[in-house]
């Protein structure tokens, strides 16, 4: 984490999951001119998803990564990515 960075609430965290898949915001840093946070998405289906990073895009998100490759979220599977947005 960069120096500038520190740990922040979570009560701003409102993005919203694709259809199908539920989303919680696990922790939050605020810098500079940005906010970001990190996210698990589960898919509670009994099958297979799949997911893309423009899927989680909404106005206002900057930037939405992954923390590792993936195409289709298994049934009961977690991902984590983060999101970035700005502090404005």
């Amino acid at each position: 984490m960069p120096e500038s960075y520190a740990q922040a609430d979570l009560t701003q965290s409102h993005a919203s999951a694709p259809t199908g898949l539920t989303m919680t915001a696990e922790q939050a840093w605020v810098g500079d001119a940005l906010r970001v946070i990190r996210y698990q998405v589960r898919n509670p289906n009994a099958y297979s998803v799949r997911v893309t990073e423009p899927d989680f895009w909404q106005p206002g998100i900057r930037a939405v990564m992954f923390t590792q490759p993936v195409k289709h979220l298994l049934p009961g599977a977690t991902l984590s990515l983060y999101i970035t947005t700005g502090r404005e």
